[in-house]
């Protein structure tokens, strides 16, 4: 593993740690299909969440730049895969987030953006 792909593993990791304190389950990290990837899939009693992680060392970014419309597309055709195969939770409602991990002299911290953003029913027509 390379040193951006470790430091990108370590993040989502940090992010998975992070939900957990904050009563979720982790389902998966690194779901891959053919359509995409998702970094990090959780869950609690009301939502299914699925979050793309980005690791930085600088902390000022526009968090527009970070998860690009393909990126989402990608990341929402990723999530219909799961939810084929995982079953789609009919109790729970879906999510999309961005979680921005920095990386520093402290160690990391976690920004997180619940509902970053929601499908556009045009990428599916």
């Amino acid at each position: 593993m390379n040193q951006n792909a470790f430091i990108g593993h370590s993040g989502e990791i940090e992010v998975a740690r992070y939900l957990q304190k904050q009563g979720y389950a982790v389902k998966a990290i690194n779901h891959r299909c053919r359509g995409g990837e998702i970094d990090v899939i959780v869950e609690n009693e009301s939502v299914r969440a699925f979050v793309e992680v980005k690791t930085r060392s600088q902390l000022y970014f526009d968090i527009t730049e970070v998860v690009t419309p393909a990126k989402q597309r990608k990341i929402i055709v990723a999530s219909y895969h799961y939810n084929a195969h995982a079953g789609w939770p009919e109790d729970k409602s879906i999510r999309f987030d961005v979680a921005i991990v920095h990386s520093g002299p402290l160690g990391m911290e976690v920004s997180y953006y619940p509902h970053a953003f929601t499908p556009n029913a045009e990428w599916f027509s």
